[in-house]
């Protein structure tokens, strides 16, 4: 399918009002801070084109404790860890000529205690290198072989910068499976059928995506090659995700 078929019917599959309430939600770089350290917003393409213009050259890596059984491993950092970007995951999904292999799903392990409110630099987007989120990923190959990458700690210089996030979280949390795809209905696991809606959208949930949640779960998804162009790409999923109160309650 081609990258203009793909748009239109991601066009199609939502009301027009969704899109009127769409922006760019955008991690300024650090040439666009002013010299009094506040950043300035930064303005992108459109969505679509912005994020598959940028997959095959996003430079951050989500980083990875060592790790033992079926983890494969790659090129470690000087702390001893592992780097997404150097593990067969990177860009798994993007560089695939199959519509329906490979799969990815992540669950979030921890949450920080700000994820639901604002981060602790004061502005959505700007985020630290200790403003991490914990989530292990289960990549599919194919329906009987699987790789897991556990407890992976992605971070705020793990976010792709200068890219609008805001789609994630009014379009995307609502993707469902295209019809006729076997899914596992409301049982969401970590594979290998999806579940029949990519996000849970259960209440707590509320202010995932608002904004924190934009950020880190499109950065994830730029990461492992998620097609924006193919309106409810099933191969991406969230599993488990902890709600406000689980959040508040660590």
């Amino acid at each position: 399918m081609s990258a203009h078929q793909g748009l239109r019917r991601l066009f199609a599959a939502f009301p027009l009002g969704i899109f009127a309430l769409t922006g760019c939600v955008t991690a300024p770089t650090s040439q666009q801070e002013s010299k009094d350290g506040q950043p300035v917003q930064a303005t992108g393409q459109a969505f679509g084109e912005r994020l598959n213009a940028s997959i095959n050259t996003v430079g951050n890596a989500i980083i990875a404790p060592v790790q033992s059984g079926n983890n494969k491993t790659g090129a470690a950092a000087q702390d001893g860890s592992l780097r997404l970007s150097n593990l067969p995951a990177k860009d798994i999904i993007g560089s695939s000529s199959s519509p329906d292999w490979p799969r990815v799903a992540v669950n979030i392990n921890k949450l920080p205690k700000w994820f639901y409110g604002m981060p602790p630099g004061g502005l959505p987007g700007r985020y630290s290198a200790n403003d991490c989120i914990n989530v292990s990923l289960t990549v599919w190959n194919d329906a009987k072989h699987s790789v897991n990458y556990d407890n992976l700690n992605v971070c705020g210089d793990d976010i792709v910068r200068n890219t609008p996030f805001k789609d994630v979280g009014l379009m995307w949390k609502s993707f469902g499976v295209v019809s006729g795809m076997q899914h596992t209905g409301t049982q969401r696991t970590r594979g290998p059928l999806p579940p029949q809606y990519l996000f849970p959208n259960k209440p707590g949930y509320d202010l995932f995506f608002n904004p924190n949640g934009n950020y880190y779960i499109g950065s994830i998804m730029m990461t492992v090659g998620y097609n924006w162009n193919e309106a409810q790409d099933s191969r991406f999923w969230l599993v488990n995700v902890p709600t406000q109160a689980e959040v508040a309650r660590q």
